[in-house]
């Protein structure tokens, strides 16, 4: 294959795979579902209802919470064990706090806690005008939009809502080492941000690329922290030369030989050819792919996305086109 056309080839996967990519799961059906809503589509599915007599919200919600099959909209096993414990064994307490560990792993949820724990009483413009930072909905937001949602996390104890003076705390703080989907970047929380990106790591397995045209040597302390002691074979960084220091590779060899003994290959390839344009910067996995923020980006707690996507990308040509550091 030519030049050229290696190089249009390369151009064209990542050119496809930009416009491919998922669209921000913006799981705002949240704004709408109900305690009372959830119940009665999971009432209604285990007694053999259809889901066309289902409010399309609660569908959503059941759906990215793992609890309705999205093929054949019946329940699944963790629907059927709810359905069991709240309907047939009367075990209330037991299903609202399954249904409150299910709502913490919205990216909503965990935003709002991620920021607002620890941070006294908080007044609803305030909720508001983070919720419209982050767009996390197609439309503006306004104080009677988010009522129902503070109403929702207020009855399963996620947070109390004091509905006299239009305030609310965080009860507890989010700790789950359950990887959602959707993390938000935010300026004011630079320890989740950092923990939220390791999280992510840490879910993957297998060979492993880490793809950033300006990757630094800063997240070598974010892939020693974040890499799974378990099911990891390979890491391997795709950069451009850009940030390929002398000290940054001098750090590279001692990760390099410190990852070496626990089984793990690790490589740092830089492009050889300057015109090729890389836009997003991805982890990608044998089991996960996820688009990311530049490395600057989270550590310095830019506003950004870590998001979860179904896109395929090959990278074959991108390592024929490398040369290692």
């Amino acid at each position: 294959m030519g030049l050229e056309r290696m190089i249009n080839e390369i151009t064209r996967l990542f050119q496809s795979a930009e416009k491919t990519i998922d669209k921000p799961i913006l799981p705002s059906y949240i704004f709408y579902v109900s305690d009372k809503g959830i119940d009665k589509a999971i009432y209604d599915l285990g007694t053999k209802k259809t889901h066309l007599e289902i409010c399309e919200v609660e569908q959503e919600f059941l759906i990215d919470m793992g609890l309705m099959n999205k093929v054949n909209y019946s329940l699944t096993d963790e629907g059927k064990g709810y359905f069991e414990t709240r309907f047939i064994h009367g075990n209330i307490a037991e299903a609202e706090l399954f249904i409150k560990q299910k709502l913490q792993q919205n990216p909503i949820v965990n935003l709002v806690c991620q920021v607002f724990y620890g941070r006294g009483k908080i007044g609803y413009q305030q909720l508001v005008a983070l919720l419209n930072h982050h767009k996390v909905d197609d439309h503006e937001l306004t104080r009677q939009n988010i009522f129902p949602f503070l109403v929702l996390l207020n009855k399963f104890k996620i947070l109390v809502l004091d509905k006299k003076n239009g305030t609310f705390y965080l009860k507890e703080p989010l700790v789950s080492d359950v990887v959602i989907k959707q993390y938000y970047i935010s300026p004011s929380t630079p320890f989740s941000n950092l923990l939220n990106i390791k999280k992510t790591l840490r879910s993957c397995k297998g060979d492993i690329y880490w793809i950033d045209k300006h990757f630094r040597k800063e997240a070598f302390e974010i892939i020693i922290d974040g890499l799974s002691p378990d099911g990891v074979k390979s890491l391997t960084i795709i950069s451009t030369d850009e940030n390929a220091t002398q000290s940054a590779k001098a750090d590279f060899e001692l990760l390099k030989q410190e990852l070496a003994a626990r089984n793990i290959i690790l490589a740092w390839l830089v492009l050889t050819d300057k015109t090729l344009k890389l836009h997003d910067r991805w982890l990608i996995s044998d089991n996960n792919v996820y688009n990311i923020p530049p490395v600057l980006a989270i550590i310095r707690g830019q506003m950004a996305e870590i998001i979860k996507t179904e896109s395929k990308i090959d990278l074959k040509l991108l390592i024929q086109n490398s040369v290692s550091v």
